[in-house]
């Protein structure tokens, strides 16, 4: 899973939201949201923020030519998985994803 793979499932109509919501850190309050689509888990977090962000709003800002990629890696316990963090202006995009779990043979 890349970068681009994560926005395009977040622009895909069928996502759903299963859960939404607020946090606070050290850097501010900020929102959070975790969403499914066809077997994959997909969460976010933007840092810094008093608004909501719909999911294509988070697809368009990490695609963003500005974006800086901080991080980006695997779980180690899953091949099919992305984890990142994506500063762009001034907020913070943390985005990961895991696929179906994987068979035990």
């Amino acid at each position: 899973m890349t970068i681009d793979d994560f926005a395009a499932a977040l622009r895909n109509p069928a996502i759903v939201t299963v859960g939404s919501g607020w946090y606070e850190s050290a850097a501010g309050r900020g929102y959070w949201a975790n969403l499914y689509l066809k077997g994959w888990w997909y969460h976010f977090s933007v840092s810094k923020t008093d608004v909501p962000f719909a999911p294509d709003e988070v697809a368009n800002a990490i695609t963003s030519p500005e974006r800086q990629i901080l991080r980006i890696g695997t779980y180690t316990t899953q091949k099919e998985s992305l984890e990142s963090t994506i500063r762009v202006a001034e907020h913070c995009y943390m985005i990961n994803a895991s696929g179906p779990p994987e068979r035990l043979e």
